[in-house]
């Protein structure tokens, strides 16, 4: 879990977060400098390890490509053979004759005649099916060579999107490093690209499922009723995630108690409000980050690779003052944490 602490505006000029996560209409959080949460130097690490083992894989697989690879003159080889049978009268064949002396048109002796070979016979077939079998032979070879081939072009081709991939995390790294801002560039997004293309290929693991469960206990459901998601998070706490405008004004102003953990989305983007009921201090760092990853997923950005979330004490959530205010509307007062997550809700271990 990484924290990064950053101010609100003051109550009189802070802004009201959105009435719930399918109200368009709400009031914009602006967006805050913040620096970069130092789980990306963490996934930089991983992208490179991972990459750098997608490189070997792939030169081995190039190397077994180019083994399978067969000689063209085996392939001209059974050509050859069957050529010859073609030119033998039927009459010299015989039923169990196991191979026969053709001319070798390919190969003369010092006085101009062609060599003599010795061509392999199927002694249940004659000549003309004995020469299909080998032009079957050769035609067999032929495909294999150009299936082969194509497939070493594409190794090569993957080769050198994973050496890029490893280039442009260790770029990344470097800038981490140095301390360069990245919030405005493309790329943390391509960062997160990669390390999702790499887990998609299962060269990084995917993270170990939190072993708390998705379904809402009867008893969670007769004590908060059905317009409200219910949760365990792994310390055993409750997690309560509105499902619209009234039930997140239930959970902001009813259900939220002074000491414990308000999430919703940064930076104004619309989501659901969510509790983590528990005091703040007895949260574990598990408990925060499946709680921002629920409100991440009840939210417009469900679909990012990665959301900013905000919590803070249930103390610093205050209704807007004034006429005209909505329901479910919350400004938050003093400084609060950030953690950027991936969006997930949990699944049952």
């Amino acid at each position: 879990m990484y924290e990064l602490p950053f101010s609100f505006c003051s109550p009189t000029d802070s802004e009201s977060t959105g009435a719930g996560a399918d109200d368009d209409d709400v009031t914009v959080i602006p967006a805050i400098d913040v620096p970069l949460p130092a789980s990306h130097s963490d996934v930089v690490d991983i992208v490179i390890r991972a990459a750098d083992k997608a490189v070997t894989r792939t030169n081995t697989k190039i190397s077994s490509i180019q083994k399978e690879l067969k000689s063209p003159e085996e392939a001209e080889a059974y050509k050859t053979f069957g050529d010859a049978l073609l030119l033998l009268p039927r009459k010299q064949w015989r039923r169990g004759l196991t191979e026969v002396e053709v001319a070798n048109w390919a190969e003369y002796d010092e006085d101009g005649q062609p060599l003599k070979q010795n061509v392999p016979l199927d002694p249940e077939l004659d000549f003309l099916q004995n020469a299909e079998e080998f032009f079957k032979k050769q035609r067999k070879i032929l495909r294999a060579l150009k299936n082969a081939e194509s497939r070493l072009v594409a190794a090569r081709k993957e080769l050198a999107s994973w050496e890029d991939y490893a280039a442009t995390a260790r770029d990344i790294q470097d800038d981490l490093k140095s301390d360069l801002d990245l919030k405005d560039s493309n790329l943390l997004d391509e960062l997160y690209r990669i390390h999702d293309l790499l887990q998609a290929k299962g060269l990084i693991p995917k993270p170990r499922q939190t072993s708390i469960s998705s379904v809402q206990p009867a008893s969670l459901k007769k004590k908060y009723g059905a317009d409200v998601d219910t949760f365990i998070s792994p310390g055993g706490h409750e997690i309560v995630a509105g499902r619209s405008a009234k039930s997140n004004e239930r959970v902001s102003f009813q259900l939220t108690k002074a000491d414990q953990c308000w999430f919703h989305t940064a930076n104004g983007i619309p989501g659901s409000h969510v509790l983590l009921r528990c005091a703040f201090n007895d949260a574990t760092d598990e408990d925060i980050e499946v709680a921002a990853r629920i409100a991440a997923f009840h939210s417009h950005a469900k679909e990012n690779r990665k959301v900013e979330i905000m919590y803070c004490r249930g103390n610093q959530l205050r209704r807007p003052s004034g006429r005209g205010k909505r329901l479910g509307a919350v400004q938050v007062k003093g400084a609060t944490s950030t953690i950027v997550v991936k969006p997930a809700l949990p699944t049952d271990t």
